[in-house]
């Protein structure tokens, strides 16, 4: 006879019904919901959720924070290339206001839904011709190996921050941003897009606030927020957090989109 889920959530509550405050009712649908530890239990259903991880265990961030640091010195000007979905403007958003605010010359380009998901080649030889030197994508990118090689050649180093399930074969980028990546050494694989540009946020906060007015991180959370929600990630863990004090900042923004968009939904103030 084959179980059912709610027989399998009774079996695996049994033993935690002893060790905690939590209804065994709660705990069964938590179960169910993939939520098997009391220390998640708790974080799920706290008002103030907390659980967050250092930037630097993703694979590749502490290259790129010096990447980042070598462009700068470099005078390097940076192409960044989102996609068309709000997660994908919204990351880019993001990455654009930090890179200023650190003195980058910041390009963007965002392809319209009828030019189609990902990297293209006529953009990458734009980029060429106005004398980019780095593209960093947000949302895109892990899949895009001959476009990325295209742009090599050109000698242009190519940023990977993305989201999205890689193949076999990963693009030779100059470093990549991705928790999906196998032994991305990052405990949370669920990010969106704009997720990953948060953390990538947090580490240059690490090196250039104390140099720059960079502001405080929690105001990009509205941005984060909006991204996450929009692209239907599972809203646990660290999402969950970004959701929680994003929502919370948002009637407050300085951000003149987001006062736009709130005032045209009728959710101003």
């Amino acid at each position: 006879m084959v179980e059912t889920i709610w027989e399998m959530a009774e079996e695996q509550a049994e033993h935690l019904f002893y060790d905690s405050e939590i209804e065994p009712l709660i705990q069964k649908i938590l179960i169910q919901k993939g939520i098997t530890s009391i220390d998640e239990m708790h974080e799920f259903l706290s008002p103030k959720p907390r659980k967050t991880y250092d930037p630097f265990l993703m694979k590749n961030m502490a290259e790129i924070v010096q990447e980042v640091i070598r462009a700068i010195e470099a005078q390097k000007n940076i192409w960044i290339y989102g996609d068309y979905d709000v997660d994908g403007i919204s990351g880019t958003s993001l990455l654009y206001k930090v890179l200023k605010k650190i003195g980058f010359k910041v390009l963007v380009y965002i392809p319209t839904r009828d030019e189609g998901y990902g990297l293209h080649e006529e953009v990458i030889i734009k980029a060429a011709n106005n004398g980019v030197k780095l593209i960093v994508t947000i949302d895109c990118g892990i899949t895009a190996l001959e476009e990325i090689y295209l742009a090599s050649s050109y000698q242009i180093d190519t940023i990977i921050t993305d989201h999205h399930e890689p193949l076999s074969e990963l693009p030779k980028a100059l470093a990549i941003l991705n928790p999906k990546v196998k032994d991305s050494g990052y405990p949370f694989r669920d990010l969106a897009g704009v997720g990953v540009v948060f953390k990538l946020i947090q580490a240059l906060h690490k090196h250039f606030s104390y140099q720059r007015d960079l502001g405080e991180e929690i105001e990009y959370l509205d941005l984060v927020a909006l991204g996450t929600i929009a692209d239907i990630v599972p809203l646990v863990g660290e999402n969950r957090v970004f959701v929680k004090y994003g929502l919370e900042i948002m009637p407050k923004t300085k951000n003149v989109g987001m006062k736009a968009l709130l005032k045209e939904c009728g959710l101003e103030g």
